[in-house]
């Protein structure tokens, strides 16, 4: 009989066949940032098996966002660059920060005038950038073979290096610098009403 443990993002079946013992983990139903369950695309809501043979989530932004967070201009810059680009990864990866800051809502890919909203939100001076270290239980990654973006859940909390984008003080949005992963389940930037 099976032995299961419950945690946020799987349920791990511990499975004795013929005396070896193997842990298969399953998804569980649970919300993660941005609306999806764990493991479900943003774009696609298709299920992105985690543990699946040869399976390996990349990078959000392959490059990361490290030479990028100094100023909002330079930030806005490069992902508008990233989601012109040819680069399916990072085309896709700038798509799900775009929506993702938006308040993530909308899961199609962001229209120009989504970008446009979406640069207004950041410009707005109440909202400031700095960098430094957060300890979160969510993190995201690319699928390649699905072409979206998900959230899951290590299996204890990590500290990254990070993004952090404040309203007023409050956190609002975090970015692993290294990889480009969202971070956390934060709303996302206020609506720009100061424009």
């Amino acid at each position: 009989m099976p032995t299961l443990k419950t945690c946020s993002a799987f349920i791990a079946a511990v499975v004795v066949v013929g005396g070896a013992m193997s842990t298969v983990f399953l998804p569980s139903a649970s919300a993660a940032p941005g609306g999806r369950a764990l493991n479900y695309g943003y774009f696609t809501n298709n299920y992105i098996n985690l543990s699946g043979p040869g399976f390996t989530l990349e990078r959000v932004i392959q490059n990361g966002i490290s030479g990028h967070t100094g100023s909002k201009a330079d930030f806005i810059s490069y992902l508008k660059g990233l989601r012109s680009g040819t680069d399916s990864q990072d085309k896709t990866g700038a798509q799900f920060l775009i929506q993702m800051m938006r308040g993530h809502t909308d899961y199609s890919r962001p229209t120009d005038s989504d970008v446009s909203d979406w640069e207004n939100r950041i410009n707005n001076p109440n909202i400031t950038f700095s960098t430094g270290n957060i300890t979160d239980d969510y993190n995201s990654g690319y699928s390649v073979s699905d072409n979206d973006d998900t959230f899951y859940t290590p299996n204890t909390p990590v500290s990254y290096e990070a993004l952090i984008i404040q309203n007023n003080g409050a956190t609002v949005f975090t970015i692993k610098l290294l990889c480009g992963n969202p971070l956390g389940n934060y709303p996302g930037l206020p609506v720009a009403g100061w424009n």
